[in-house]
């Protein structure tokens, strides 16, 4: 059950009514809890319900590990058993069929005639999302940084939230779980701001990302060498915005419909296309994951804390990880050393002069020349192999003509990028100065501008369902 279908908006329709009437007749957390948690299994099982079953064992293995732990019984078995368990899962379901796959090469390309079959498992949506989420909780009890949770419905329920269950933000217990443990009775204020951020991810999403897609889709599947470099050039731009407002989209409703029930959800994105550096772009994309491989990963293994040469390398492991953890293909894992080898060069290179050399338009270059290098990624990322990428941004350096055939789509370009500035960046129309520094004309902006959101989304819902979000393939 996905944001962009009328099957969701149904649901979730019925799903308030339940809500608003626990709050207004009964109060009960408890009540509140089972509604959040039946809700959530019935949202998720509308995928597909054979899969309940893996969230639920994640959900109890990793409850009893945390009461082990806090306990002070096998507290290191008990955080290795349940680590294993969770990321035994995910390496069955979404990476098993990879190495197979790769060994099975290896060993005919020396000769040996081999017989190695995959699973050929289907991949449960989600399963990298809940499965750190449920990770982070163990790991954070170990620490003592977060108590065990005595309440296994309200641990449940955390696991399972709907608005970010199948693709984050990934949540720590100590910010949401904790909000379990009482009413969470919206006042008028978070309602009207969780509508507004329903509608903002819905326009990315619908207005930008899905008609971006099928320019991107017919580029990327016609033979490289039958397209000019600069058609090329544009279906990875479109790209780098497809992606940006397809993901980006599903994190703000996300937020959104959190924010109507009552639940504060953490922002998962904070305008990474203006990012002046590497380092800083990985500060604002996909923040939950960012901070995850930094908190769970790089410093556990010494962070920056160690030599200069040590941490770049770091760095990289980090990096190559997060690469791998959004799907098992060399792509993602070149792409996260790609990204880890930008960041760790500016660790490497930080206190060279010219870095902080300032003249008139610096912050612009800046900007450009990250978002350049986060456009190169963008091809490993999108391409079925390195070949094909690597022969793509060839491509692109070779023939830079550019026909009026695609150009058309590069309205939404700046149609995302102004979103981004207008709810997140120092343009946001909810600051208390209001826009141009004129307060009393902010809610006559708002409304403008929420407005216009409201009809461009009218005017680009299609009568299917939508294009299914990327990232619920990770």
């Amino acid at each position: 059950m996905v944001f962009t279908s009328y099957a969701f908006w149904g649901f979730y329709a019925v799903f308030c009514v339940f809500y608003a009437a626990n709050l207004k007749f009964v109060r009960s957390v408890r009540l509140q809890n089972v509604i959040v948690l039946v809700g959530s299994y019935f949202a998720y099982a509308w995928w597909d319900w054979r899969f309940l079953a893996l969230i639920v064992a994640i959900t109890i293995v990793t409850f009893v590990a945390a009461r082990l732990i806090e306990s002070g019984r096998y507290r290191k078995r008990a955080l290795w058993a349940a680590t294993a368990y969770a990321l035994g899962a995910l390496f069955v379901f979404k990476y098993f069929d990879f190495f197979v796959g790769e060994a099975d090469q290896l060993l005919r390309a020396v000769g040996l005639e081999t017989s190695i079959h995959g699973l050929s498992l289907i991949l449960p949506v989600g399963i990298s999302f809940y499965t750190f989420q449920s990770l982070t909780y163990v790991v954070d009890v170990y620490r003592r940084s977060s108590p065990a949770s005595r309440n296994l419905l309200d641990y449940a329920a955390y696991i399972a939230f709907f608005p970010q269950l199948v693709a984050g933000p990934i949540e720590r217990a100590a910010h949401l779980l904790t909000q379990f443990h009482g009413l969470r009775a919206p006042s008028g204020p978070d309602i009207i701001r969780g509508l507004e951020l329903i509608l903002t991810g819905l326009v990315m999403k619908i207005v930008v990302a899905d008609n971006l897609a099928p320019t991107v889709d017919h580029i990327f599947s016609k033979p490289i060498e039958d397209q000019s470099g600069g058609v090329l050039a544009l279906g990875l731009l479109y790209f780098t915005f497809q992606i940006y407002g397809d993901f980006c989209g599903y994190s703000t409703i996300a937020v959104g419909t959190a924010r109507v029930l009552g639940f504060d959800l953490m922002q998962n994105f904070n305008t990474p296309y203006f990012a002046r550096s590497p380092r800083e772009f990985w500060q604002r994309w996909h923040i939950s994951l960012s901070t995850f491989f930094r908190d769970y990963v790089y410093l556990p293994i010494g962070g920056s804390r160690v030599g200069t040469g040590r941490a770049a390398a770091n760095l990289l492991a980090t990096f190559a990880l997060s690469g791998l953890w959004h799907g098992a293909n060399w792509t993602f894992l070149l792409w996260g050393i790609y990204h880890g080898t930008l960041v760790a060069g500016q660790h490497l290179a930080r206190r060279l002069p010219v870095l902080s050399w300032a003249f008139p338009g610096r912050t612009l270059l800046d900007i450009a020349f990250t978002f350049l290098l986060v456009l190169i990624g963008w091809s490993l990322f999108r391409s079925p192999d390195v070949g094909h990428s690597l022969a793509y941004l060839q491509r692109v350096v070779a023939d830079l003509s550019f026909p009026e055939d695609f150009k058309f789509v590069s309205i939404y370009i700046p149609l995302c990028l102004g979103m981004d500035l207008a709810w997140r960046g120092n343009t946001n129309l909810r600051l208390d100065v209001g826009l141009f520094g004129i307060k009393q004309l902010q809610p006559y902006i708002s409304l403008a501008y929420y407005s216009a959101l409201f009809w461009l989304l009218v005017f680009s819902i299609q009568k299917n369902e939508g294009v299914t979000f990327i990232y619920f393939q990770f």
